[in-house]
């Protein structure tokens, strides 16, 4: 979940000047499509989906950005025509462009696609066709959800919506609060980083605080606070087991996705109560392992389509 503090203006106040700052908006305009993208991997796919990196041979190279998006989608009308014959519903699907310009080493470019799991990686390689060094890889979790992959995926070129993605996606679930927190505790988390950790810790009980930033706008004279948190697994939840970054814990090496949660508890330690959980992995095993380690994962989202009815021949 990511938390954003920010003032609302009913009305501008008359102190503030008016100006039209046409490289502000779009770098603005570009940092909320990145967003939008991003929210959209998070919420419909996961680690039964596939991430894909399609290269472009010698002599294949596209001339311009539009021949580049062509390729694109004439690529996804071919995955649709092929699971159509395997009787599969229509793909879930996030495209993204990576399309860079460079004086000496010319346009290079190549794309990532978001695709759900119902094919073979072999068989959605092969409908590529325009490259041979592609990578494709199951999706995995970590403490930041598919973030890593998703920014990492949208970081360029700027300037233009570079994504495009399947009809019918879920989107993310956004709501909106002018109460839950006051102007002081806003002020008390612009000027100490550790106060975004007890507050958000203290509002969300269920989720896992991961990290927090504070800026001031030189307009307006506001505060602008962000966190993320990670949500708390719970008994009979899908999990993937990644703790190697937490320091100090004293459990056997063991990662592993598809766990799932049988009991969660809180023993002491030296440091204070810590919650801790236990799960069976896939071959049966049980382990016990901090709580926190322990990331709920998501199976892909499934796409409802209406069957098709069968034309009859007269």
């Amino acid at each position: 979940m990511e938390v954003e503090i920010y003032p609302e203006f009913t009305k501008l106040p008359a102190a503030i000047p008016r100006k039209k700052n046409t490289a502000a908006q779009k770098d603005l305009n570009d940092r909320n499509s990145q967003k939008e993208c991003v929210r959209t991997i998070n919420e419909n796919f996961g680690p039964r989906d596939l991430w894909c990196t399609f290269t472009y041979r010698r002599g294949c190279e596209p001339l311009d950005y539009n021949e580049a998006l062509n390729n694109m989608r004439n690529y996804i009308r071919r995955i649709q025509r092929r699971r159509k014959r395997l009787g599969l519903p229509p793909t879930r699907y996030v495209g993204v462009i990576e399309w860079q310009e460079d004086e000496e080493k010319g346009i290079r470019c190549h794309h990532h696609v978001f695709f759900d799991g119902a094919m073979s990686m072999e068989e959605v390689e092969k409908l590529w066709g325009l490259g041979d060094r592609n990578e494709l890889r199951k999706l995995d979790y970590d403490e930041n959800a598919l973030n890593g992959v998703g920014f990492y995926t949208t970081k360029a070129p700027r300037g233009r919506k570079k994504w495009i993605s399947s009809v019918g996606l879920r989107k993310a679930v956004e709501k909106k609060s002018y109460t839950k927190f006051s102007a002081a505790a806003v002020g008390r988390m612009a000027k100490d980083r550790d106060a975004i950790r007890t507050a958000m810790e203290k509002k969300f009980p269920g989720y896992w605080y991961l990290e927090g930033n504070a800026r001031a706008n030189c307009c307006n004279k506001q505060f602008y606070i962000s966190a993320r948190l990670l949500k708390k697994a719970e008994l009979g939840d899908e999990v993937t087991v990644q703790y190697t970054k937490l320091e100090g814990m004293p459990v056997p090496p063991i990662t592993g996705r598809f766990c799932r949660v049988t009991r969660l508890y809180t023993v002491e330690t030296p440091l204070g109560p810590q919650e801790w959980g236990e799960i069976v992995d896939a071959r049966g095993r049980r382990h016990n392992l901090p709580a926190r380690a322990l990331i709920k994962t998501g199976s892909g989202r499934t796409q409802r389509t209406k069957p098709r009815r069968k034309r009859k021949c007269t």
